[in-house]
């Protein structure tokens, strides 16, 4: 999965496609319970055995204004009310759990199947973006999800096939948190069947990620004396 991050040349906060097996060095990965998350197959996943519960893993970031977050995630089963994941892009504190943390998440499932960003505020979640209903209403999900803040304005975009083909679900303005000290991903998992379906992998946070790279004109054809016609 590190068909894209090879390529970057900035530098970021947080560069992880998990290939180095360690999850105790560059970056520092802190999960809330040790055993509750691994690295399988060169991806993080989650590794939690006890049902009806959440768990977490954090590391530290202070990416916060004109940023990008992009991370690929694998949920392997239909999610629902008491199965998603909240992605924390921004969090005050590393405990992902904390009834007065605050901040900004990407949540990938919930009763609507959907992929959406949300704002906590001292344990309060409001939406911000709402996508579209029904997209995590499958038995394997695989999407790439990529979140955009310049200034004030957000705006959230995912593959739905887990590449790089973006579809914009939405844009928002909000400025309520400014600074940041973890990112974090936060599983909400019900009964056995759900263990161990979480997978993650090249997660980047850094600068916005410039496109420089210039259309290419595959073949043209002259149709006249004033007029050009692209062919496919």
């Amino acid at each position: 999965m590190s068909m894209l991050f090879n390529a970057l040349v900035c530098v970021a906060q947080v560069n992880d496609d998990f290939s180095d097996g360690d999850l105790t060095n560059n970056p520092v990965w802190m999960p809330d319970v040790t055993g509750n998350w691994m690295i399988d197959n060169a991806q993080l996943r989650s590794n939690s055995l006890a049902a009806n519960s959440a768990f977490y893993i954090t590391t530290p970031s202070a990416k916060a204004i004109n940023a990008q977050w992009e991370f690929w995630v694998s949920l392997q089963f239909n999610t629902s009310s008491t199965n998603y994941v909240d992605v924390y892009l921004m969090s005050d504190q590393s405990n992902l759990l904390s009834a007065t943390n605050s901040g900004y998440f990407v949540r990938i499932g919930g009763t609507p199947d959907e992929v959406s960003f949300y704002k906590m505020m001292s344990g309060t979640a409001t939406i911000l973006i709402n996508g579209v209903d029904g997209i995590t209403n499958s038995a394997n999900n695989t999407l790439r999800i990529k979140v955009i803040r310049e200034g004030d304005l957000w705006t959230l975009e995912r593959d739905a096939t887990g590449g790089s083909n973006y579809f914009l679900e939405g844009s928002a303005t909000d400025n309520s948190f400014n600074s940041s000290n973890f990112f974090g991903i936060r599983v909400q998992q019900s009964t056995a069947s759900f263990f161990n379906r979480h997978f993650f992998d090249t997660i980047y946070v850094g600068e916005i990620i410039q496109d420089t790279e210039a259309p290419l004109l595959q073949q043209i054809q002259v149709t006249s004396i004033d007029q050009l016609t692209h062919i496919q």
